[in-house]
């Protein structure tokens, strides 16, 4: 209870507080400065970093997560395809041009024995 009071009395004195005169006519231009001031004292990275990370604070949570599965499923995919894990393949026997001898006639054809 006497944080209560504590309280109650603090807002009954600040009732009767006023800015000095001009107050309003110049905060504009003074909370102008001081943002002005407090860019200048960060350094360009920050300042980057800053204004990248307003630029996608609007597209929200949802989409930073199908961005990310669709970067991971296309990281999948081409691990997938280029992996070495896949079995060589056997090589191509070289093209025959005669029957070896003592082989069998192909079906249709026949062997000249000169």
């Amino acid at each position: 209870m006497s944080e209560f009071k504590d309280l109650e009395s603090l807002l009954r004195l600040k009732r009767y507080e006023q800015p000095p005169e001009g107050y309003f006519e110049n905060f504009t231009e003074s909370f102008k400065e001081r943002q002005r001031a407090e860019m200048l004292q960060q350094s360009a990275r920050g300042l980057f970093v800053e204004r990248v990370s307003t630029y996608f604070w609007d597209y929200g949570t949802r989409h930073w997560l199908m961005a990310g599965g669709a970067l991971t499923a296309i990281a999948a995919t081409g691990y997938w395809f280029w992996s070495d894990d896949a079995p060589p393949k056997p090589p191509i026997p070289p093209a025959i041009e005669a029957p070896a001898p003592g082989a069998l006639p192909l079906p249709g054809k026949e062997f000249s024995s000169e």
